[in-house]
């Protein structure tokens, strides 16, 4: 398929200025061109493409947003982006055939080349409407250079890279949003400029000056361009620029002006409707030597009304560019354009320039931005970070009596703890040192109190301006006596300058920060610079206990003014990581998919491109394995990805591994000193090195020391009187340092102090080492085991005198104050890290340790959701708190059926939302261990293979799930005692799933039937179960031409589901649908067509749905069907291309939705006239569709049926009967010979037969349909007999039976017309007694 013709649809123009040499003035007549077009009530958009050396944006400085240029992607971004697309496409298998790629790949590329996220507006009120928009090169900072020298312009301009397609998309888009596009392109010749002046523009402004060389190489460009690419019909505009009349040299610029001329003459006469005199008097273009000073707009500079202004000649240039469209700059007033002149004056140079800042590292981000904001004005500016500790006070002092200096100290928490840490005088001194008192500057950016040596000096205080980063930049700036406007624009700076931190993340999910987290001020500043340089993401390895968790939190809180989102992810187990990487897709703009696998991969496009935000950090921590989350892992030009793990097999690949180890002596001690105010260094040493410096016991070590009482010698004795712990079993990093005896000790004082909080900790050390919700944690079950009152389930709660709520809360209190645990009121959670958990486990006895278990799994039974329906995502939030801490070794292996019947759930809800791969892995893993445990006829086991079998049908592999489904209701039924037994119903009606699926109705109705009766005797005709069983029940009769049977069962089933669930459940979506279908099965396409349209608008007005659910899919597939059926086909097209683009692209190419809607399509496209196309699109399909099922399958069959009536409409009358014939035969095995798809398909072969000439057989058949139609559908006036018997009447009519056609066909006529309306095709179709064929819309199944 063509790519869109940019100037069909669109009045829009490009033009292109060109020269062959820098300069020539280029950038600045186009500027001044835009600016009078845009003045003239245009919408002009203007594209800085001069990529190695851009500066339009100078030119329009005064008007852009600063915060937008240094963040927008521009030109460059926009090229990659597709570049990193195509790349990703390549990388997938092949999901289409060539010819099928061909016609897609237009439409696909159209995506990739909308630009709306590159568009900077320029603030100024044009009159008349007018607008001013600006394309940058690309985001500046440093990687735009490495990001454009290795573009690879020559692959992306081969046809197989889709690159001149997607220039050819790129036009469209342009041309379709402004009235001019004005490009800025690159001197020279090149790829690049060959993409501005051949592939895109509609006219090419040629710049050169009045020399020898300018002239020749402009004439031979426009030339080239003329001769090699005259059909593309470019306008060619030549301009002399820079043209200097000066004094004394009259007949050298005379001469030059001739030879000019001389050499232009062709291209003038052939490109220009202008007399040649009259259009060189208009373009060119003269040097006034003001303008080479600085880079300002003529509309600012020259007052109007002067010939010869710099103004008045981009005035006449625009007058030519834009075919008289605009000819003059609207007059301005003169007050408001001295204004704006003022403002591109450039300031004049500071004379004191160096400022020196102090600073402590937690303050690193506003260190960067002040050194940014003071920069951009012109100082040089010396950054001291620990409070200037580095810097000897003597040292700087002389250096400041030689050059006078300022300085600044960045005031926050931080740094008051510094000045607290080494005394007043201290801090004096040092910054003091750093130039005389009067030239200190205190920046206060926390909430601190100013006291001396602060309190008496100047103050800018950046608190108070919140995330105004104005308000800021312009405090900072008055603190500093500097001037106010920058010496450079931001987007010209090597950097693009830092986020202002002042502003929290716009997004951010953090767990709390730790006040006690000391040292790896190395590794923290190492960790940025690598995320800066590298490639966006860092491992943290290391054994457990080192820190690497509060290591990777510390640098997000630390930092956070770096970013616009700041995203942690507890990346233990992989289906609950891809749902907390989901939950981004709101904060992001990404529309929720139909499971949270397609949401992540929306979220990590949206992250990879920056939009909305550019800078962000995601946290991935404890990744067990890099194949866990490494198709989720995202590459950013300023987005990052810290990820923690104790291994780093595997991440070579992905990320730059940062070794933590444990604490530096000079950590561990500074550690304990700021906890114990009171310790020695010497004390603290000892304690270090008792503890092997390994930070998670040095922070216990403290937290004991603080709280008990204990002398440090007193510690380290008790420390050396612990027995070893047992490690044997655990892993080589876990067994590296045995420091179970720091939390033996802690315990022990625990135990003295209130021994309730002992028992928490070991009931928490049987949850996973993710947070448990402080519901979990106060459940009755918690309760009864602190107060000895754990026992079996059913025992009954007495609370004693001490309120078991107020026990719980203070043994939350008492784990934190000694670091055994953490305590987050934000998230309602506690957690404990998985060192503390494994020796816990370790000294507690196999009796306690059964005993602690089955109260961890009584608490997480009583938690499960009243609903009993995991498959309803109204109960999700409740299973969420559950979920993390079914997956330790022991839940998963558990023979406790409450616990084996919440992992079912799991099982149950990940296949609900779609995430079939994670169900599969999580079920079949599960199945065999309790396998292994209980034997292959326990229970647990025979239900898990039912949910596997589950699993296989929703991937479509029928005969798999039905051999399973057999097997497990073989042993059901042999193991369980009833025949009603709820487990044994439910394989039962799987299986007759996998029978429909599989195409053996039969069989799969009389289970139907027989599972319906049982439910409904057992549960009433209400309860859910019996609800669902009649809705497969309803299936199977759809599937087997029982229509009015179907739509009575539905009707039943739709009414109690609305009175029970209410109208937004996804069960009575779903049974309102399927409703909806037996309505137009039984002729009624006005009344379906209306439920299926209230239903699908509310599916897509419903977030929990959204257009990419299974629901929403399904009923938008119907309503297409209906809409076809009603005659509608340009609707049910656009509608069908609509719930197409909505499919998850995990659905591949050849899915059953996919395939079900792009035979409608062709369908649709059929009923428009355009054969070729429909037949192409039903071939393709009827392929897929054999290679998927197989060639007797029902939606195969329907695809011959269909593809039989489109051949027929493309006078292919042999070939249509071959098709109708053999797919006649196939539905009458699939079904038998009076099932409607059957007797219609009969149709299509008469159709055939009598285009054929066959026409006595034809009619044969036609009399034969007709009667068994009648029979069996028991409506005469359905619309399946009634275009059964306008095919008879015109093949009567063709026979000479005249009489007998008229009457037939007035009685056809007034009943279609009464059932489908005049105007529809299959009246207007008879009224010229032409014949109509039947096309069939198989059911799911």
């Amino acid at each position: 398929m063509a790519a869109p013709d940019p100037q069909g649809a669109a009045g829009g123009k490009i033009v292109t200025f060109y020269s062959y040499k820098g300069g020539t003035g280029r950038t600045m007549s186009l500027a001044n061109t835009a600016w009078i077009l845009a003045s003239g009530g245009k919408r002009v958009l203007v594209v800085d493409w001069d990529l190695d050396a851009p500066g339009l944006d100078r030119f329009l400085h005064p008007f852009l947003d600063r915060d937008r240029l240094r963040t927008a992607p521009g030109i460059i971004d926009l090229f990659l982006h597709f570049n990193q697309t195509v790349l990703e496409q390549r990388r997938q298998p092949e999901s289409h055939a060539q010819d099928e790629w061909e016609t897609t790949e237009a439409a696909w590329v159209a995506a990739q080349a909308r630009f709306n996220h590159c568009v900077i507006p320029i603030d100024w009120e044009f009159p008349g409407g007018g607008r001013l928009d600006y394309v940058s090169p690309g985001t500046q900072n440093k990687e735009y250079l490495s990001a454009y020298s290795q573009f690879d312009w020559m692959r992306f301009l081969d046809h197989t890279w889709h690159g001149p397609v997607f220039v050819e998309a790129l036009k469209h888009e342009l041309t379709q949003n402004y009235d001019y596009v004005l490009i800025d392109s690159r001197t020279g010749l090149s790829d690049v400029s060959d993409v501005c002046t051949v592939l895109l523009p509609d006219a090419l402004v040629v710049a050169f000056t009045p020399s020898s060389q300018g002239m020749d190489g402009a004439q031979a460009v426009a030339q080239k361009i003329d001769t090699l690419y005259g059909y593309r019909g470019i306008r060619i505009i030549p301009v002399p620029m820079r043209v200097e009349d000066a004094n004394g040299e009259a007949d050298r610029l005379e001469a030059a002006r001739e030879q000019m001329r001389a050499k232009f003459a062709d291209i003038v006469r052939r490109h220009c409707a202008l007399d040649a005199q009259e259009y060189w008097g208009k373009v060119e273009i003269p040097y006034r030597p003001f303008y080479a000073y600085e880079e300002l707009l003529a509309p600012f500079r020259d007052a109007p009304g002067s010939p010869t202004s710099m103004l008045a000649a981009c005035e006449r240039l625009t007058e030519v560019i834009s075919d008289g469209e605009v000819t003059a700059l609207p007059r301005m007033d003169d007050a408001e354009r001295k204004r704006v002149l003022a403002l591109y004056k450039r300031p004049r140079p500071l004379e004191d320039t160096d400022v020196h800042v102090s600073f402590v590292a937690e303050d690193r981000t506003w260190a960067d931005w002040i050194e940014f904001t003071l920069k951009s004005v012109g100082f040089q500016v010396h950054l001291l970070p620990n409070g200037t500790a580095a810097a000897p006070a003597r040292t700087v002092a002389k250096q400041s009596a030689e050059s006078p200096s300022r300085a600044l100290a960045v005031l926050s928490h931080a740094y008051r703890r510094f000045v607290d840490t080494h005394g007043a005088r201290e801090a004096t001194d040092t910054v003091d040192g750093l130039g005389n008192r009067r030239n200190l500057v205190a920046v206060r950016v926390d909430d601190v109190r100013l006291s001396p040596p602060f309190s008496d000096r100047a103050a800018a205080d950046l608190a108070r301006c919140g995330a105004d980063e104005e308000a800021a930049r312009q405090a900072l700036l008055n603190a500093v006596e500097a001037p106010t406007q920058p010496l450079f624009s931001p987007v010209a700076a090597s950097d693009g300058g830092p986020r202002f931190p002042g502003a929290e993340p716009a997004v951010q999910s953090v767990p709390i920060r730790n006040p006690s987290f000391t040292g790896r001020e190395q590794l923290l500043e190492y960790l940025r610079e690598r995320l800066r340089a590298g490639n966006g993401t860092v491992l943290l390895r290391g054994m457990g206990g080192v820190g690497k968790t509060m290591l990777a939190l510390e640098f997000a809180h630390r930092f956070k003014g770096d970013y616009d989102v700041v995203w942690h992810i507890q990346a233990d187990q992989r289906n609950l990581a891809v749902e907390q990487y989901a939950q981004l897709a709101g904060h992001l703009g990404v529309v929720e998919r139909k499971n949270p696998t397609a949401t992540a991969i929306g979220v990590k496009d949206a992250l990879r491109l920056g939009q909305p935000y550019s800078r962000w950090l995601l946290i991935l921590d404890n990744v067990e394995h890099v194949s866990d989350l490494s198709d989720l892992l995202v590459s950013s030009k300023s987005g990052h990805i810290l990820v923690t793990s104790q291994r780093s097999e595997g991440w070579e690949r992905y990320a730059e591994i940062a070794d933590v180890g444990v604490f530096e002596r000079e950590e561990s001690v500074a550690h304990l000193k700021r906890r114990l105010t009171e310790c020695s260094t010497a004390e603290a040493d000892e304690v270090a090195a008792a503890l092997g410096d390994l930070p998670l016991a040095v922070e216990h070590a403290a937290a004991v020391l603080k709280e008990s009482g204990l002398q440090t010698h007193e510690y380290v004795k008790l420390l050396e009187r612990q027995p070893a712990t047992d490690t044997a079993g655990l892993s080589p990093d876990d067994r590296l340092l045995d420091v179970s005896k720091t939390w033996s000790v802690a315990i022990g004082q625990l135990n003295k102090n209130f021994p309730p909080a002992v028992q928490l900790l070991k009931l928490a050390a049987w949850f996973s080492p993710e947070p448990i919700s402080m519901d979990l944690l106060q459940s009755t079950q918690i309760a009864q085991a602190l107060t000895g009152q754990a026992g079996p389930a059913d025992q009954e709660f007495r609370p004693r005198a001490f309120d078991s709520t107020e026990m719980i809360a203070r043994a939350f209190q008492e784990l934190s104050r000694l670091s055994l645990a953490a305590v987050d009121r934000k998230s309602r959670s506690l957690r404990v890290h998985r060192l503390v958990q494994m020796s816990v486990r370790l000294n507690m006895t196999e009796e306690e340790q059964e005993t602690t278990r089955g109260v961890v799994f009584r608490t997480l039974v009583a938690a499960r959701p009243e609903q009993d329906d995991p498959e309803d995502h109204h109960t999700w939030e409740r299973y969420r708190i559950i979920w993390p801490h079914l997956g330790t070794p022991w839940a998963l292996t558990a023979p406790d059926h409450g616990i084996r019947k919440l992992i079912v759930d799991r099982v149950r809800q990940l296949r609900r939302r779609g995430e079939l791969k994670q169900a599969y892995d999580l079920s079949t893993r599960v199945h065999q261990g309790w396998l292994e445990h209980s034997g292959p006829d326990e229970r647990w086991v025979l239900h898990m293979g039912f949910q596997i079998a589950n699993i296989l049908r929703a991937q479509g592999r029928y005969q798999e799930a039905l051999e399973l489904g057999k097997d497990v209701l073989h042993r059901q039924e042999a193991a369980l005692d009833s025949p009603h037994d709820l487990h044994i119903l439910m394989t039962s009606g799987g299986v007759a799933a996998d029978l429909r699926g599989l195409g053996r109705y039969g069989e799969a109705l009389q289970r139907d039937r027989l599972n319906h009766e049982r439910f409904l005797e057992l549960f009433g005709d209400d309860h859910p179960r019996s609800l669902m069983a009649a809705n497969n029940l309803a299936v199977c009769l759809r599937v087997l031409g029982q229509y009015t049977d179907a739509l009575r069962l539905d009707r039943r089933t739709m009414d109690t589901r609305n009175k029970i669930l209410g109208t937004e459940h996804p069960y009575t979506r779903e049974t309102t649908i399927s409703y909806a279908r037996d309505l137009l099965d039984c002729g009624d396409y006005a009344g379906s067509e209306l439920l299926l349209r209230r239903t699908y608008d509310r599916c897509l007005a419903n977030k929990e749905f959204g257009p990419s659910s299974p629901t929403t899919i399904n009923a938008g597939r119907a309503l297409a069907g209906a809409l076809r059926q009603l005659g509608r086909a340009q609707d049910a097209e656009e509608l069908t291309r609509t719930v197409l683009a909505s499919l998850p692209a995990e659905e591949g190419s050849a899915s059953p939705n996919r395939l079900l809607l792009e035979l409608g399509l062709a369908g649709t496209l059929g009923a428009q006239s355009r054969a070729d196309e429909a037949c192409e699109l039903a071939r393709r399909v009827l392929d897929d569709c054999r290679r998927l099922f197989h060639d007797k399958h029902p939606y195969a069959v329907a695809c011959y049926a269909n593809l039989a009536v489109l051949l027929y409409s493309a006078n292919e009358a042999a070939s249509s009967l071959a098709h109708a014939e053999q797919a006649a035969r196939a539905f009458a095995e699939i079904y038998d010979d009076d099932h409607p798809f059957t007797l219609m398909c009969r149709v299509n072969l008469a159709n055939a037969q009598a285009a054929l000439g066959q026409r006595e057989l034809a009619r044969t058949t036609y009399e034969e349909v007709l009667d068994r139609l009648r029979d069996v559908l028991s409506d005469d006036q359905h619309p399946a007999p009634l275009v059964c018997a306008a095919n008879l009447a015109v093949v009567l009519n063709e026979l000479g039976e005249t009489e007998a056609a008229e009457r037939l066909r007035e009685e056809v006529l007034g009943a279609l017309t009464a059932r489908l309306g005049a105007d529809h095709p299959r009246a207007l179709a008879l009224r010229e007694w032409s014949r109509s064929g039947w096309e069939f819309d198989p059911h799911p199944i």
